[in-house]
């Protein structure tokens, strides 16, 4: 079971910023990752140059030309850009990052593909992402996750006051724990 917190940001650049301040707070040899579908990735790599990271070896092609149409991982190492296919064979491969930015696009599933991440964190872009129901602050409430067959195995719950805000991410490979677990929190927060 993994919670996340959301990180929302204006645009890619945003979010790069924020990918080499992990970095330069992270010591030697750690792997930052950014997972991410095509054009996302392709705009990331772009960024992540103009921090004067070197490009060590990119494995990215259009959907149109490949017919893959899943997830990227891109990763930041030693001052180097990696950047793969997240799947095989239509399995998820593991990766060893230390730090995870999950594009909010991408399969929930593709969480356990970082069992020994430290830090893992969706990410939402877009400039009005604070007025998406034409109010500052909003989007209290619960988002249901879904997979690519439509079964519902995680949920994201978000709350802001005051002093700010928060959101949590729960997966579960069992739908029946994650209705469990939603209907619980809806019962105490009484939201639904």
């Amino acid at each position: 079971m993994d919670f996340l917190k959301t990180y929302k940001f204006e645009s890619i650049e945003e979010l790069c910023e924020k990918v080499t301040d992990t970095i330069e707070n992270m010591g030697e040899h750690q792997i930052v990752a950014v997972v991410a579908k095509y054009e996302d990735a392709c705009e990331i790599i772009r960024e992540l140059v103009y921090y004067d990271y070197n490009l060590k070896e990119i494995d990215l092609s259009s959907p149109e030309s490949s017919e893959y149409d899943d997830e990227y991982e891109v990763r930041v190492c030693d001052g180097e850009i990696f950047c793969e296919r997240m799947k095989r064979n239509c399995q998820y491969i593991l990766s060893g990052a230390n730090t995870v930015y999950f594009m909010s696009d991408v399969n929930s599933r593709v969480i356990n593909s970082y069992p020994d991440a430290h830090a893992k964190y969706e990410v939402e872009i877009g400039e009005d992402l604070e007025d998406e129901c034409g109010c500052a602050h909003c989007g209290d409430g619960v988002k249901i996750l879904k997979d690519d067959d439509g079964d519902m195995h995680g949920f994201t719950f978000s709350k802001s006051d005051d002093r700010g805000y928060s959101s949590y991410s729960f997966y579960a490979s069992d739908e029946a724990t994650v209705h469990d677990l939603l209907d619980e929190i809806a019962d105490i927060l009484n939201i639904m």
